[in-house]
């Protein structure tokens, strides 16, 4: 077995074979060339001459600050001399040119290194932990388990160490392992156990809604189901709770029993916008969504928050073609969007529906009224000629003349009898 002087010597002696074979030909010269650039620093460690490696390395680093190997030779030497401290800033340097360079598998490596050096500097395990989260998401099967598993570990790390017994501090480590990885059940029953010791009972509740809704949207109903019911083992009347309960009837093949319960929650509190968003997603999970746009749209005068459910819902519709229920969705978006002087949002969304199809008289209609409110005459004449192409295609002149009338107060009188006098043109023409 190598003697520890041995081994460190031996490990700083590979780090400087890497820093020689990544120097520019421009420095080594200075050297005779890689081989005596190596011999150098080996002579170095040969006499334990750590200061002069150090001082021999950074002198390199001051002409190639950027050199990778060259901070992690340094730290090898740092750590060769024992100063840990200074091991672990020359190795965070090499950290960072990795990270900002996207190799952020490498910086792991690296950040692993530190760990074990410097184990109780906690910023170090936090950007280690934020490193893997994000490899975890980019890579796939037993690579990502791999990725996140470690994650896991690291947070629960910063929880033991950060929180020394207190509930408070550990709180965002263990949130942020159930937001990330929902299916992590130990660490759920961990938060829940914490939060009732506390005496937090409704705190505990609000993080099992949060946690069960999170394993719905991943469509891990059976352990939401789980989740639900320990809830219901706290508080058996919790409206949240009981309303995804009904709503994972629905999803795990008990529509009727589902809806049916949802309804009846709906009409104990009218005013609940979690009850309305379950029954407007038990309507979606029965392939009704012109039902569902109904409860999202009494959501949305509840909570205007829910504009971002109903946009979200909106877009899904456009992409399965179901126009008439976008149009329910979006149009009441934009027009609070024009209430709230942002009419420039509320065109772009309503153009979105033309996108789809550019005769949609519903869209067309609103857009000509939007566009005359706030005076964009031109865009206003625009809708107006695509409007009664539309009408004459689908034989529907009559009712763009009722919308024409419609707009007298919004548009010259003039120019609403010129086209009036058009279509009328058109009819009699047949």
């Amino acid at each position: 077995m190598p003697s520890t002087a041995v081994f460190h010597k031996e490990r700083v002696i590979s780090a400087f074979k890497k820093v020689s074979e990544s120097l520019p030909s421009r420095l080594l010269s200075r050297f005779g060339g890689a081989g005596d650039f190596e011999r150098q620093v080996q002579n170095y460690l040969r006499d334990g001459a750590w200061e002069k490696a150090t001082g021999f390395i950074e002198a390199q680093l001051e002409r190639d600050p950027d050199n990778t190997h060259l901070h992690t030779a340094l730290a090898e030497a740092f750590w060769g001399k024992r100063d840990l401290e200074k091991a672990g800033q020359a190795f965070a340097k090499a950290v960072g040119i990795y990270t900002d360079r996207g190799q952020l598998d490498v910086a792991v490596v690296l950040l692993d290194r530190i760990c074990r050096l410097l184990p109780n500097v906690l910023h170090v395990q936090e950007k280690r932990v934020e490193l893997l989260i994000i490899l975890s998401k980019e890579y796939a099967g037993e690579r990502a388990l791999n990725y996140r598993a470690e994650a896991i570990k690291g947070l629960h790390f910063l929880a033991q160490h950060i929180g020394k017994n207190e509930l408070q501090p550990i709180l965002p480590f263990l949130n942020k392992i159930c937001e990330l990885f929902p299916e992590d059940m130990d660490t759920l029953s961990m938060v829940v156990k914490a939060l009732l010791m506390e005496g937090e009972p409704q705190q505990a509740l609000t993080f099992l809604y949060g946690s069960a809704r999170r394993l719905i949207s991943n469509q891990h109903f059976v352990l939401a189901q789980k989740v639900v019911a320990e809830g219901l083992k706290i508080d058996e009347h919790s409206l949240s709770l009981r309303a995804l309960d009904f709503l994972l009837e629905v999803y795990l093949g008990s529509p009727e029993v589902g809806l049916c319960g949802l309804e009846s929650l709906h009409q104990e509190s009218r005013q609940s916008v979690v009850v309305l968003r379950c029954l407007a997603d038990a309507e979606i999970a029965c392939n009704r969504p012109d039902r569902a746009t109904r409860w999202l749209k009494a959501a949305y005068v509840l909570d205007p928050s829910q504009a971002l459910v109903m946009l979200a819902q909106g877009r899904e519709m456009l992409a399965l073609g179901k126009l008439e229920v976008a149009y329910q969705l979006y149009s009441p978006l934009a027009d609070d969007a024009l209430l709230n002087d942002c009419p420039d949002k509320a065109l772009d969304l309503m153009r979105a529906l033309l996108r789809v199809d550019k005769g949609h008289l519903p869209t067309l209609n609103w857009l000509v009224k939007a566009c005359l409110r706030c005076r964009f005459h031109n865009q206003a004449a625009y809708y107006f000629e695509s409007l009664i192409r539309q009408a004459v295609r689908h034989d529907r002149l009559d009712e763009c003349r009722v919308f024409i009338q419609s707009c007298f107060d919004e548009m010259q009188a003039d120019i609403c009898c010129e086209y009036l006098a058009r279509i009328d043109e058109m009819v009699a023409a047949g």
